[in-house]
């Protein structure tokens, strides 16, 4: 018995420093770490229950939504496999799918589709996922300044046309391949 407690004080010391396994609490807001693609911090979020179906207060977009527009396949990855439902809608009604097809992120839209996307999905207006391919930013700046500059304010995003038309061209042929015309 005197053997094990002269490991006693050792124990405790040790166990004090390491703070029991306890991680400290992160210095940034989950919406910040998503938009940073800072995994570990999200990670930590989810694992202390922050919900992973999380919708912000003020634009009543998701979380899920959020990664997707900030191109975040990682924390997109994260998301869903922590439970986020990959049908959440935004504020408008419209998908995070309706978000990557429109932003030309394929690898994202792929992963989603996987996850079960629904592929026809309307927004509130009845806006389609394929409807996102229409909007044609090479024809008109009158179109693509006023996207950019609320992009840029509220996500810190900015458009590129040309690499726009790339990925959504991979969009394209992806929702065809599901069964979309």
């Amino acid at each position: 018995m005197k053997a094990h407690a002269t490991h006693l004080p050792t124990v405790l010391l040790i166990s004090s420093l390491v703070g029991c396994g306890s991680q400290p609490a992160p210095t940034v807001d989950i919406w910040t770490a998503t938009a940073t693609g800072n995994y570990k911090v999200v990670e930590q979020y989810l694992a202390s229950g922050t919900d992973a179906n999380l919708k912000s207060p003020q634009t009543g977009g998701s979380l899920l939504g959020f990664a997707v527009a900030k191109g975040e396949l990682e924390i997109v990855k994260l998301l869903i496999g922590s439970g986020t439902d990959v049908e959440i809608t935004d504020g408008g009604g419209g998908t995070s799918l309706h978000t990557a097809v429109f932003m030309g992120y394929s690898d994202i839209a792929d992963f989603l589709i996987k996850q079960g996307a629904d592929v026809h999905a309307t927004d509130n207006s009845g806006v389609a996922v394929a409807d996102m391919l229409l909007i044609d930013f090479d024809a008109s700046e009158e179109i693509l300044q006023p996207v950019n500059q609320a992009l840029s304010e509220s996500l810190q995003i900015t458009l590129e046309p040309i690499s726009l038309a790339s990925g959504r061209e991979r969009c394209r042929e992806l929702l065809k391949q599901h069964g979309v015309n």
